[in-house]
């Protein structure tokens, strides 16, 4: 799939690499998946499983965030899509916080991280200033 050429923009191109990473860690997830390593599971079979599902998931996100890119449209919402995936697997790290290792706690500090930096791509994707959008939703808590 060419996107270079739709790309325009710093926040496009960090979309891309984004996404392209995205793409090869669920392929990759989905030939060789290690669920296990920062799951637990408590059988082989459901890591497996787990870590292929995840992999389709990854490979179908970033692939639409690449897709989009190319047409020129939509690029933003998919990069959404992508930010509450990553917002949810980093809540469910979350809600185990007492009893996740030191390495799985630094897990989900950098699934929190990535949301992060994926937000600020995707509202850069949407033409929306971050200082606009903070104040934007501050003025809904007030």
């Amino acid at each position: 799939m060419a996107v270079s050429g739709a790309i325009s923009g710093s926040a496009g191109r960090v979309a891309a690499v984004l996404a392209a990473g995205r793409v090869a860690a669920g392929v990759v997830s989905m030939v060789a998946p290690r669920g296990g390593v920062w799951l637990r599971p408590t059988a082989a079979r459901e890591a497996s499983l787990l870590g292929r599902g995840l992999g389709a998931r990854d490979v179908l996100l970033g692939t639409g965030v690449l897709r989009a890119l190319a047409g020129g449209r939509g690029s933003a919402e998919w990069g959404w899509l992508v930010v509450a995936s990553d917002l949810v697997d980093g809540a469910g790290g979350a809600i185990e916080w007492r009893r996740l290792t030191p390495a799985e706690r630094t897990w989900v500090g950098a699934v929190f991280a990535l949301a992060a930096c994926e937000a600020a791509v995707a509202l850069a994707l949407a033409g929306t200033d971050a200082e606009d959008a903070w104040d934007t939703v501050t003025g809904l808590l007030d």
